[in-house]
């Protein structure tokens, strides 16, 4: 899925260490930082306040597609979802 954007839930209500590990795992899979994009320009990672579900937190969605309660293997395993 070309162009695909993915975003992922950080409140203050999650700990930092339940919401940072997969922020981290996304950032290392994907090699860019947060609001960056890839070099092959299929992802984009965004931060974003809410996307309405606080009981699936840490959240992250991939175009249209939602995912919750995401762990850093859960991440990676996304991400490889979605590479070509």
């Amino acid at each position: 899925m070309e162009g695909e954007t993915v975003a992922y839930r950080d409140e203050a209500e999650i700990a930092s260490w339940k919401t940072r590990c997969p922020i981290d795992r996304l950032e290392r899979e994907l090699g860019v930082e947060t609001g960056e994009t890839t070099s092959d320009m299929q992802f984009t990672l965004e931060a974003v306040r809410c996307l309405g579900c606080c009981g699936l937190a840490p959240v992250v969605t991939v175009g249209d597609d939602l995912y919750g309660q995401v762990n850093p293997a859960k991440a990676a395993a996304l991400i490889d979802k979605y590479r070509d």
